[in-house]
């Protein structure tokens, strides 16, 4: 069963690495027009929101890679302590609350992006429909929750000063 959910992952990865690098790219791109723009009077039309755009898709898209990554924020004073004694827990414990947050984003950003394209809502400057860009997120957060899901669990945290080498340790 878990070798079916892996074999997907990799690409999936390479996608949202691509999609992410390209966001990125285009808003720094637009920013950069947009400011010369502004030196000669000419700013470019919609810049802040097209960023906007790109900035919500940009975060998306690398949550999951966060996941994968397994570079989700720590408490450093606690998780050594909690690591000591119930590291197993702890881990399917994060993994469940990991799951269940995502699954809750998916479904209402699915909510919010169907909900946008039956009232044809749209950006206020651009007047863009806004539901493909709320529905590629939801479609980017199943990826993470995929991710999260397939992705096997190290057996101990990085972190725990009983695993880590010597160069690491201060």
């Amino acid at each position: 069963m878990r070798r079916f959910l892996l074999a997907p992952i990799s690409p999936l990865a390479r996608f949202l690495r691509l999609t992410a690098a390209a966001c990125l790219f285009l808003m720094m791109l637009l920013s950069v027009i947009d400011v010369i723009g502004r030196y000669f009077m000419r700013p470019l039309f919609g810049a802040t929101e097209m960023i906007q755009l790109l900035l919500a898709i940009t975060i998306f898209a690398a949550i999951g890679l966060t996941s994968l990554a397994r570079g989700h924020v720590t408490v450093d004073i606690l998780e050594p302590i909690i690591d000591r004694y119930a590291a197993r827990p702890r881990r399917r414990l994060v993994q469940f609350a990991s799951l269940l947050t995502f699954a809750m984003i998916v479904h209402q950003l699915s909510r919010i992006a169907l909900t946008s394209a039956a009232t044809e809502r749209r950006t206020l400057v651009l007047e863009w429909p806004v539901a493909w860009a709320i529905g590629l997120c939801a479609i980017f957060m199943l990826a993470a929750f995929w991710i999260e899901l397939a992705t096997p669990r190290p057996n101990h945290s990085n972190d725990d000063p009983a695993n880590a080498s010597e160069e690491n340790r201060s």
